[in-house]
């Protein structure tokens, strides 16, 4: 199993356990920045099946990457470069 965000964290979700569940790694990756009531419209949607970004930007969903942090380790190796 692997922990998934009920609303995504990419999409203004908190990290927190009331956001968090269980999932297989399969539907995890396959829900990716949906919404689990929109992973559960999709794959219920008869086929033949939109994919998962013709299906979110046909319902006004942003398809943004999610947010990574600053990475602290490479700011200072950048800081040591320009030395």
């Amino acid at each position: 199993f692997t922990i998934d965000h009920k609303l995504p964290r990419c999409r203004g979700g908190h990290d927190n356990d009331q956001n968090r569940v269980g999932a297989c790694h399969q539907c995890n990756t396959t829900k990716g920045h949906m919404t689990a009531d929109e992973f559960a419209a999709w794959r219920d949607h008869p086929f033949p099946q939109p994919s998962k970004r013709e299906y979110m930007l046909s319902r006004g969903i942003a398809l943004t990457p999610p947010q990574r942090p600053a990475n602290a380790h490479s700011a200072a190796l950048l800081d040591f470069a320009s030395i």
